[in-house]
């Protein structure tokens, strides 16, 4: 019969190689940071599943990874995992705990089972993603034509009456308003400069109007193939110029250049102006696009 423990600087080092790399960061937090909480699931003294959660303003919960051994799943042990983390950790008065998953996922049936079993409601569209080459994105005529290619050659260019730049050349006034920012015109969580370090310097683009910050596309390496939109962004009073494509047009150009085969973009289930732009702009006849849906249930 297994047992159920949680998860700290004691134990956690048995647990490592159930963890993907991109949940690593968040792993080596575990019992250093109470942002973060993990319940693991032992048979005896082996490790056989766990599950990490991390804590999203001061009263709603956010499962960030859920594993359990192949031998021993559709035994009840991820529900397990689930009630005792909610036990230990549980969401503020008013709060809720969110699951999120990939829709193309193998185990989405199971996932679904699961997330019924323990209580959630009926999974919603979250986040859509689209994946596509970057050779093919660079035939496009849109591509083409909104490029900046003064600054294929260096780290600043004027553009017209504008400024772009590489993001290696943001100046600290302008990271000082980013901070600002955060909470008022948008989420914490879509900061660029969360976990900055992982941002690309020279494949991600600011774009500056009379010496103010108006808005950036941010890039973040996956993996050696892929290059991810991570954010973006443009102030209000410039959505519906040519800006945003121009940003995206020059970052496709120095990503064909730096020899990256993939690009990858994530867009917010309730931004339909954005989707359909992605939808009309690359789904094309001449191009493979994979588009997938990101599913989020609460409780």
């Amino acid at each position: 019969m297994y047992h159920l423990s949680e998860i700290n600087l004691i134990n956690k080092a048995a647990f490592a190689g159930y963890v993907p790399s991109r949940h690593m960061h968040e792993f080596g937090r575990l019992g250093e940071d109470d942002t973060i909480h993990g319940v693991g699931a032992f048979l005896f003294d082996k490790p056989i599943g766990l599950v990490m959660v991390r804590r999203v303003g001061e009263r709603n919960l956010a499962v960030s990874w859920l594993y359990v051994c192949p031998r021993y799943r559709n035994k009840g042990v991820g529900a397990a995992l689930i009630g005792a983390l909610e036990k230990m950790a549980g969401p503020g008065d008013g709060g809720k705990i969110s699951f999120s998953y990939n829709s193309d996922s193998p185990f989405a049936v199971q996932i679904e089972a699961l997330l019924a079993k323990t209580g959630f409601e009926k999974p919603n569209v979250s986040l859509c993603f689209f994946k596509t080459e970057c050779a093919a994105a660079l035939e496009l005529g849109w591509v083409k034509r909104y490029v900046c290619k003064d600054l294929l050659e260096r780290r600043i260019a004027q553009f017209g009456k504008y400024e772009l730049f590489r993001w290696s050349e943001l100046k600290d006034r302008e990271k000082e308003y980013l901070k600002e920012i955060k909470g008022r015109l948008y989420p914490d969580w879509f900061c660029p400069l969360n976990e900055e370090k992982k941002n690309d310097p020279f494949l991600s683009l600011g774009i500056r109007h009379q010496d103010e910050l108006i808005g950036y596309l941010v890039t973040r390496r996956e993996g050696n193939d892929t290059l991810y939109i991570w954010r973006s962004y443009l102030r209000d009073e410039y959505r519906g110029s040519s800006l945003y494509v121009t940003l995206f047009s020059t970052v496709l150009h120095l990503q064909g250049r730096a020899g990256i085969r993939y690009f990858m973009s994530d867009i917010e289930e309730s931004n339909t102006r954005t989707i359909k732009f992605a939808i009309h702009a690359f789904e094309k006849k001449n191009m493979e696009v994979h588009r997938w849906n990101v599913m989020m249930a609460e409780k």
